[in-house]
């Protein structure tokens, strides 16, 4: 490819060498290379390469190298000077920009899909969940309800005595009759004396005295007729009943107080 002098002398100044073109070639698709006859410093007519055997790239003199050179990319772009070059870098570089942005997008899209089914599958697992605790509560209802008509059906026929001796039964007032002695002893007081009557009847006035709710204990003996209670006021004395207060369990104040003491033995 043969150009005249002025052309010549601005390629080899602004434009790019076949060296460059090499370069460029080996990261880019192109299609053709025209290249410039060097500059001739003696008069020959062959390469540094054996023309029988075939000239390759590592044989090139360094006037062949540095000589003006044009490249064609296969998209027919040209490039001939370092303007060509800059254009070709910076559109690489938004290629590669738009390339990224297109990849980041696509990874949002496939993250915005993925949190989508997690979330779906989440709900449903909640719904499966939700499914199964509201079956095992309409079972444990259902049980439930079975076994308070079952007990309904067991009392609904008994008078408040029987209820009463159905859990207050002899045993457990055998035991409170002994026990009852010995905190006494352990207070250093004189021995109650109680019987099972007793202590059937102050139970029952303690139940009595959950129920008929007064401002305090002793009101259920007062002499006033709408704050007496005749029931419990003729089944057992008050002081008797106060005796009694003291004497069946320990209170939870002294219990931890004893708890103290004996942690605090060597």
């Amino acid at each position: 490819m043969t150009k005249n002098t002025n052309e010549t002398f601005c390629a080899r100044s602004l434009g790019i060498t076949l060296h460059e073109a090499l370069e460029i070639a080996y990261s880019e698709d192109i299609e053709e290379i025209y290249v410039e006859p060097p500059e001739v410093s003696s008069l020959t007519d062959e390469d540094s390469g054996d023309e029988d055997i075939g000239g390759t790239l590592d044989n090139l003199s360094g006037r062949q190298l540095r000589s003006a050179a044009e490249l064609v990319l296969k998209d027919i772009t040209r490039i001939s000077c370092q303007e060509d070059i800059a254009r070709l870098e910076k559109r690489k570089l938004e290629v590669d920009q738009i390339r990224e942005e297109h990849t980041e997008k696509r990874n949002n899209e496939n993250r915005g899909k993925k949190r989508l089914y997690l979330r779906k599958q989440r709900k449903k697992q909640q719904k499966k969940q939700s499914g199964i605790e509201k079956e095992i509560q309409r079972n444990q209802l259902h049980v439930f309800f079975q076994i308070i008509q079952e007990i309904i059906k067991k009392f609904e026929d008994l008078s408040c005595t029987e209820i009463f001796e159905k859990f207050i039964t002899d045993d457990v007032i055998d035991l409170f009759v002994p026990e009852s002695k010995r905190y006494a002893f352990f207070k250093n007081c004189n021995d109650p004396k109680i019987t099972p009557d007793e202590i059937t009847c102050f139970i029952t006035i303690l139940i009595v005295s959950g129920y008929d709710q007064r401002p305090g204990k002793r009101m259920f003996w007062d002499s006033a007729n709408d704050m007496r209670n005749y029931a419990v006021s003729e089944a057992m004395r008050r002081n008797r009943e106060d005796r009694l207060r003291k004497c069946p369990l320990p209170s939870k104040k002294e219990l931890n107080k004893e708890k103290e003491v004996r942690s605090n033995r060597p």
